[in-house]
């Protein structure tokens, strides 16, 4: 388990839920199936509902906010944006 220093310089260990293991899942399902983070709902999913995608990925779907953007979720986990697959990129260096 990864550690992490404490402001008094003791280190302690960082405990991950079950949400954000599937959430880094997910992100890198998303990583390994897409070249960029879609903008609009993909051709190669099918609509469930307008704005729904069927699930895709254990439970995760692409779902169209109220202001039009393009998440990825799984209504428990919070959702994946564009911008955390772009910063993923840009921390990798790739």
């Amino acid at each position: 388990m990864p550690e992490m220093r404490r402001g008094d310089g003791r280190k302690e260990m960082i405990a991950y839920d079950n949400y954000h293991i599937k959430r880094c899942d997910a992100l890198e399902f998303l990583t390994n199936n897409f070249k960029e983070f879609p903008s609009v709902m993909p051709s190669c999913v099918v609509e469930v509902a307008y704005g729904i995608s069927e699930n895709i990925f254990r439970g995760w779907m692409f779902v169209v906010l109220a202001d039009g953007e393009l998440v990825f979720a799984d209504c428990l986990s919070p959702c994946i944006r564009a911008s955390d697959f772009n910063n993923l990129f840009a921390c990798s260096g790739d």
